[in-house]
Formats: C-alpha cells, structure tokens, sequence
C-alpha cells in the first residue's frame, strides 16, 4: 500500500503509475523490454528473480505479481518460496544461486558490490 491520501484503500504501482499514462509509458516500455526482450535468462527465469528480489524489498504486490507470471510460465509453486526461504538449500542450478545471490546483495547493501561479484558470476558462466 502506499499510504497516499491522493488514492483510496489499496494502491498499487500500477495504479500511481496510470494516473498519466503518458509519463508511464516509456517505464512501462523498459519493463517490456526487461523482462521480455533478449537476454541470456528466459522470461521465468526473469520472473523468478524479480519476485525473489521483491521479496528481498518487502513488496508484496511486486513479489505476487512476479510469482504468479513465473508460475503462467511453467515455474513450480514451491521453488520460489522455496528460493526466498533459504537459497542454499532450494532446489536448482547453483548457478542461478550466484545471481540471486548478487540481487540479494544489490538489494539489501547496493553501496557494498565490487567488482568481485561481477567477476564470481562471470567465472561460473
């Protein structure tokens, strides 16, 4: 929730962000493009880290949101909440751990990263 007076009981970003569609469209875009054009992670996994980080942030609109299209693209129902439970211990790729170890970390401490991070992710493909 957001807590603004402008808007009634439950907000959403969605909702702040229709209120000028017009200066939503080009965020609007970028997320288009971020979590389906190209890049080296499908779109569930895409969506997987998204909801993990959201849970990460404490933003439980974004964590359902990211959950529930993981889950559309074929995601298992408990791997997420397994993942944000105890990285280590879910099952998967412990390749993907790094990355959602590096997210963990950007999220929680962004002014900590070095450049060693980047380079661990990098070493393990």
């Amino acid at each position: 929730m957001s807590f603004l007076t402008s808007f009634p009981g439950e907000t959403n970003l969605m909702d702040v962000l229709m209120v000028d569609g017009v200066r939503a469209a080009p965020l609007l875009g970028y997320v288009h493009q971020v979590m389906l054009g190209l890049s080296v992670f499908s779109p569930a996994e895409r969506e997987i880290i998204f909801a993990f980080v959201s849970c990460r942030n404490a933003c439980s609109y974004c964590f359902g949101q990211h959950s529930h299209a993981a889950r559309l693209l074929g995601v298992d129902d408990g791997l997420i909440d397994a993942l944000v439970s105890d990285v280590q211990t879910a099952p998967g790729d412990d390749k993907f751990k790094l990355i959602l170890a590096y997210v963990t970390k950007l999220t929680r401490a962004p002014g900590t990263v070095v450049a060693s991070d980047g380079e661990g992710m990098a070493a393990a493909g």
